[in-house]
């Protein structure tokens, strides 16, 4: 190509969406053999095609990128060919018409690969959703640009949506995140994603090794690659919200320490990890869970038992390896969540609709003593004889 452009995810979306107007267009696959030509109607082959027509799209444009020679892994796209750690793009279609149908990867596979690779997990997926005519004529109806764990969720098995066939985990599948039905939310960010990952392997017989560490040496290459700064980033999105309940139960436990409030139970505090632990090959010191495990790990409980208590997952997961016994709170006993300023001024929005809407005039039509229905009688026009017609048209 004379000249390529560079272009981002983002801005592959943007041209098909915005400028070259993809919903609005209409095609035809249309196979040519031995003087034969038909137009395809089997919309199973709709999904590979639109990946090579994405390819084609890029070459017409001038758009500069590599195409992955590992197909079993995302992405599919590499956007920038003199760098395949950043923009990366994955294809994805899956028929409108019905759920996703596609694969996100191989679960044992890619809880693997993303050790040795994690820009993996910023792969972009720009996914088409299809249609396809009984004429075989296809047409776009949404086009989405998502990350990975926003188009993932748990599952009532696993924490981690897979498909699971004879007691055998194989693929990652998505969710319908285009849609508000369903018992699992999506993952609201990066580190949810990681969690149901691994706490996935660790429940799984054939992944139960592979867990061991792995949420250390996840974090580890996340943070060799991409530094601190960029790991802290991408936490869990609610945590401003998390902070300030933390505070509050801090306050709550300070009184009770200070014997303000009374407590039934004897109340100590651990002392922080030691400094044999952060020597320890498991405990990763920018890792908060890890601060907690060992805290109680190395604390004296004489002949008492000690068990964490947790809201966390990911904690019983680290907990039940070093032998510690954990319980999860139920949400009953959590203080709740304050509202952000956003959804402060969503509410404030919405008592403001429904003051307008109630202020508008309700309009009602009613007839004589007050009904509000009104009987007509109905007039019935006989039809004319055939011999009287006659007569009038001589």
């Amino acid at each position: 190509m004379d000249n390529p452009i560079r272009l981002t995810a983002e801005q592959v979306y943007d041209r098909l969406l915005n400028i070259d107007k993809i919903k609005t267009a209409e095609g035809r696959i249309r196979f040519y053999l031995g003087g034969v030509d038909i137009i395809v109607r089997q919309k199973d082959v709709v999904g590979n095609i639109i990946q090579e027509w994405l390819e084609g799209w890029l070459r017409k444009n001038n758009v500069d990128f590599d195409c992955n020679q590992n197909t079993q892994m995302p992405p599919d796209i590499f956007l920038n060919p003199e760098d395949h750690t950043v923009d990366l793009l994955e294809v994805k279609a899956f028929n409108r018409q019905a759920s996703p149908g596609f694969d996100i990867a191989d679960f044992k596979a890619y809880a693997r690969e993303i050790l040795n690779a994690p820009y993996m997990l910023h792969t972009k997926y720009i996914i088409f959703g299809y249609k396809m005519s009984n004429d075989g004529i296809v047409t776009i109806q949404d086009l989405w640009l998502k990350n990975v764990w926003e188009i993932c969720r748990a599952m009532d098995r696993w924490a981690l949506n897979v498909q699971y066939k004879n007691k055998v985990i194989h693929k990652i599948r998505p969710a319908a995140w285009y849609s508000n039905r369903g018992n699992f939310p999506l993952f609201q960010s990066l580190e949810h994603y990681l969690s149901a990952i691994e706490e996935t392997l660790f429940g799984y017989p054939d992944t139960h090794d592979l867990s061991t560490g792995w949420r250390r040496k996840m974090a580890t290459a996340y943070e060799n690659h991409y530094g601190k700064q960029e790991l802290n980033k991408h936490k869990d999105n609610s945590r401003g919200r998390k902070r300030e309940r933390a505070r509050k139960a801090r306050k709550r436990i300070n009184e009770i320490v200070r014997g303000i409030i009374p407590s039934k139970l004897k109340v100590l505090i651990c002392k922080n990890p030691s400094k044999e632990a952060f020597e320890h090959p498991d405990f990763h010191k920018d890792i908060a869970d890890d601060w907690l495990i060992f805290s109680a790990y190395e604390f004296d409980a004489g002949n008492d038992k000690k068990v964490i208590i947790s809201n966390d997952s990911g904690i019983y997961i680290i907990a039940q390896q070093f032998g510690l016994n954990s319980i999860e709170i139920p949400d009953k006993y959590l203080v709740p969540f304050e509202l952000t300023d956003e959804e402060i001024q969503i509410k404030g929005l919405q008592k403001r609709l429904a003051e307008y809407e109630s202020a508008l005039p309700k309009v009602s039509l009613s007839f004589d003593k007050g009904i509000s229905h009104l009987n007509l009688l109905k007039l019935i026009c006989q039809t004319l004889r055939s011999g009287f017609l006659s007569i009038k048209m001589n």
